[in-house]
């Protein structure tokens, strides 16, 4: 019986893993990974690291180096970009990055992991030199070479990645400026907590522009500032982190399904040309707790989905329920997470909720002790049934098993009720995990 050929289209962690997965599944299968990129893989939410200047090579964050590819006969070439795929023919073709060398690939089934491009907005002078994004390696480099200490740097954003940046600049002793456009981490966690972090953001050092309309980059070749609500903040680089999209360009041309947020799968995440699954920033994703389809470009999914896209693509038929936003960062000396659904993101699709902080009190029992114990604050977002569809904690340390506990709570479709007032619920979840 000859070899499955699967060719993975992307080596970002949906690729990674759903390569690692087809090789779980089919021990001979021939796995391919086409990369656009020329480094080896790398963790992205190390890059701000490259930016503060604390790494320089891609080694230095790098996960799942050439030598473990190599090792489960996993074949990655780099600085190739997949420009046509024929699912009649099953073949891919793809073209080495700046010369006219070409690759046909033969495949029995393919995965598209091709990520999502950066969002810019249209304004005046985003053609100027110094404006950034930070996707990948090589954006993080240019970015920490440039960055100097004299004029300040603008970034727009207001999400993970922006803060990470203005971090790791206020580390260099560089004069951060953060152009907001509502609140710190509006879909993450409540306003109260968003303005925790927006005080603790300013006394690091960072000046925060809130509900700020940009009304254009100056500069004549270079940036030299940025008009925003009729003042001008003079700079000498600016970086945008204003979110992402779905890349599915190379799906349209092959004639694959695609949504309102990215390329349509179903619960086997399988697209709509049966060869051919789908897993990533370029992806819809299937909401856990109300199934609808949204968008999600968080590691952790990219992940999930990665494994079962690899899975069925070496012949498994693995599937899922919908997948379950779990997020948790590091920022300006707070641990930030965030799990399920936050009011913001639960009104969009539908839901209706409150909004519960746990703590040591008569109305809502806290037999964890977090408050105590980390001076964490926690909070839980419960439907109109009572039921957990989110929580969040904000404080010095979230430890991993009590992230977990909230994590199996929302999954199980907990109500309120029963996970406050059981001091035993905590081992029980774990237990059962």
């Amino acid at each position: 019986m000859p070899k499955r050929r699967i060719v993975i289209i992307g080596r970002g962690i949906a690729g990674l893993t759903a390569a690692n997965s087809s090789r779980k599944v089919d021990e001979k299968a021939d796995i391919t990974i086409l990369s656009t990129e020329k480094h080896q893989p790398y963790c992205k939410p190390s890059l701000a690291c490259v930016v503060r200047g604390t790494a320089s090579l891609p080694e230095e964050i790098g996960i799942y180096p050439n030598e473990i590819l190599e090792s489960k006969k996993i074949r990655l070439l780099p600085s190739f970009e997949a420009y046509e795929i024929d699912p009649k023919e099953r073949v891919v073709k793809a073209r080495k990055t700046g010369t006219n060398e070409t690759v046909q690939l033969d495949y029995d089934t393919s995965v598209l992991a091709v990520g999502g491009h950066d969002l810019v907005p249209q304004i005046e002078g985003t053609n100027l030199k110094g404006i950034y994004t930070l996707q990948t390696f090589d954006d993080a480099l240019k970015i920490s070479e440039t960055a100097k200490s004299g004029r300040g740097i603008i970034v727009v954003g207001a999400g993970p990645i922006a803060l990470s940046i203005a971090e790791a600049l206020l580390k260099r002793g560089i004069k951060t400026t953060m152009v907001v456009r509502s609140r710190i981490l509006r879909t993450l966690i409540e306003p109260d907590l968003s303005l925790y972090v927006q005080k603790r953001i300013e006394s690091e050092g960072v000046t925060c522009l809130f509900d700020a309309e940009i009304e254009k980059i100056l500069g004549r070749k270079s940036v030299e500032g940025m008009q925003v609500s009729g003042e001008k903040i003079p700079a000498s680089m600016i970086i945008f982190a204003t979110g992402i999209r779905a890349s599915t360009k190379l799906a349209e041309e092959t004639g694959i399904k695609v949504g309102k947020y990215g390329i349509q799968v179903n619960e086997h995440m399988r697209t709509s040309e049966r060869s051919i699954f789908s897993a990533g920033d370029c992806t819809e994703t299937i909401d856990f707790i109300t199934r609808n389809r949204t968008y999600l470009p968080i590691g952790s999914i990219a992940a999930q989905e990665g494994t079962i896209a690899g899975a069925n693509a070496a012949g498994m038929e693995m599937r899922t329920d919908g997948f379950l936003r779990v997020q948790a960062d590091n920022l300006f000396g707070m641990e930030i997470t965030s799990i399920g659904h936050s009011s913001e993101t639960a009104q969009a699709l539908g839901i209706e909720v409150d909004v519960l902080e746990m703590k040591s009190s008569r109305r809502i029992k806290n037999p964890y002790g977090w408050a105590d114990k980390y001076q964490t604050r926690v909070k839980i977002i419960t439907d109109k049934k009572r039921k957990i569809v989110g929580a969040q904690a904000l404080g010095r340390r979230m430890a991993a098993q009590e992230r977990y506990v909230l994590f199996k709570a929302i999954e199980k479709k907990m109500e309120e009720r029963n996970f406050v007032r059981l001091p035993k619920t905590g081992k029980e979840l774990l237990q059962e995990s």
